[in-house]
């Protein structure tokens, strides 16, 4: 199991020790209130994020090549989840993170497949 990744901020560095197993099994945890906003500690917008019901989206590398992404949803309810793949380490990467992490992929596979099935007829 890799260990837990800093950002620098040492309130936030203490939540990421505590949460990071459950990150690594692909949860979706809450931010505590004591943990400062997102874009205080180093988090950007993303340039483009598949819609979820959030009203905006942070994000933020992490050395192992993955990174945290922060949904912010009305009320300002924030949401943490790590992404395996980092997409800003380039273009293969950001496919792959489409391909394997994206809800939107296994939609388009889904329409492929039915296109692909209905054409054969």
């Amino acid at each position: 199991m890799s260990h837990a990744q800093q950002i620098g901020d040492p309130t936030w560095d203490a939540w990421l020790v505590l949460a990071w197993p459950a990150l690594l099994m692909r949860q979706r945890l809450a931010l505590p209130p004591r943990l400062a906003h997102p874009r205080e500690v180093g988090f950007t917008a993303p340039p483009l994020a598949e819609p979820a019901g959030q009203v905006a989206d942070f994000v933020r590398s992490l050395e192992d090549g993955s990174r945290l992404h922060v949904h912010e949803y009305p009320g300002g309810r924030l949401k943490l989840h790590r992404d395996r793949i980092d997409p800003a380490r380039g273009v293969s990467a950001a496919a792959w993170h489409w391909t394997t992490e994206a809800p939107s992929a296994r939609a388009a596979l889904a329409l492929a497949v039915a296109v692909l099935l209905v054409s054969r007829r």
